[in-house]
C-alpha cells in the first residue's frame, strides 16, 4: 500500500488522533532522553550542594569558635588590667594612709630637754604604738575586705584612730578586742604631743599591747 495515498485518504479526525499520538510519543521520549542525559548531573548537583552546605556550616562554626576565643582573650586581658589597676590604687591608698598616720603622730610642740633614759622611753612608746598603728592600717586595707569598705576606712582621719577602730569593729573586721586598740590609742594620745615622758609602767603597757595586737 502506498503510504502517501493512505495518508491522503485519512479523514481530519484520524489525522488529529495520529498527530496527538506522535506528539505524546515524542514528549515521552524527550522525558526519557532528558532523564538519561541529566540524571547523573542532577545527582552531582545535589551532592555539590550538600558539600557546599557542609563547608559553610564548618566555616561558620570555625568563625564562631575563633570569635569566642578572641572575646575570651580580650576579657582576660581586661580583667588582668583591672586587677593591676586595682592593686596599684590599693597600694597608693595604703601609702597615703601610712603617711597620714605618720604625719598625725608628729609632736605638735617642741619637747623640753630630757635625759637619755627618758628619751629612750619616749622612743620605745612611739615604736610600739607605730607597730600597732601600722598593723591596724594593714587590716583596714586587707584585700579580703570589700573595696568600698576599704575606701571608707581610708577616708577616716588618721588623727582619730578611735573612729577607725569603731568603724572596723562595727563591720566585724578587727582581729582582736576593740577595747585593746582603744587602750593603746588613749595611752598614745597622752604623749603624742611630745610634752611629757611616759613612765616605765606605761612604756611596759604599750609594749604588752603591741605584742597582743600584732602577733
Amino acid at each position: 500500500m502506498d503510504f502517501s495515498e493512505t495518508w491522503a485518504n485519512l479523514t481530519q479526525a484520524q489525522g488529529t488522533v495520529i498527530g496527538a499520538v506522535i506528539t505524546m510519543t515524542a514528549a515521552v521520549g524527550g522525558v526519557i532522553l532528558g532523564w538519561l542525559l541529566f540524571s547523573g548531573r542532577v545527582k552531582s548537583l545535589e551532592e555539590a550542594l550538600k558539600v557546599s552546605e557542609a563547608s559553610v556550616q564548618n566555616h561558620l562554626q570555625d568563625s564562631e569558635s575563633r570569635l569566642q576565643e578572641h572575646l575570651r582573650l580580650r576579657q582576660a586581658a581586661f580583667d588582668e588590667y583591672a586587677s593591676v589597676q586595682k592593686e596599684t590604687l590599693s597600694s597608693l591608698m595604703r601609702q597615703l594612709t601610712q603617711v597620714s598616720g605618720s604625719v598625725a603622730d608628729i609632736p605638735t610642740s617642741a619637747s623640753s630637754p630630757v635625759s637619755p633614759n627618758q628619751q629612750e622611753d619616749r622612743d620605745s612608746l612611739r615604736a610600739d604604738w607605730t607597730r600597732i598603728r601600722d598593723h591596724l592600717d594593714t587590716i583596714a586595707d586587707d584585700a579580703k575586705i570589700d573595696g568600698r569598705t576599704r575606701a571608707k576606712y581610708a577616708r577616716v582621719d588618721r588623727r582619730q584612730y578611735g573612729e577607725l577602730v569603731t568603724a572596723m569593729d562595727n563591720d566585724h573586721n578587727l582581729d582582736a578586742d576593740a577595747a585593746l586598740y582603744r587602750e593603746a590609742i588613749d595611752l598614745w594620745h597622752k604623749f603624742r604631743n611630745g610634752r611629757s615622758t611616759p613612765s616605765k609602767p606605761e612604756v611596759q603597757k604599750m609594749q604588752e599591747l603591741a605584742e597582743k595586737l600584732t602577733r
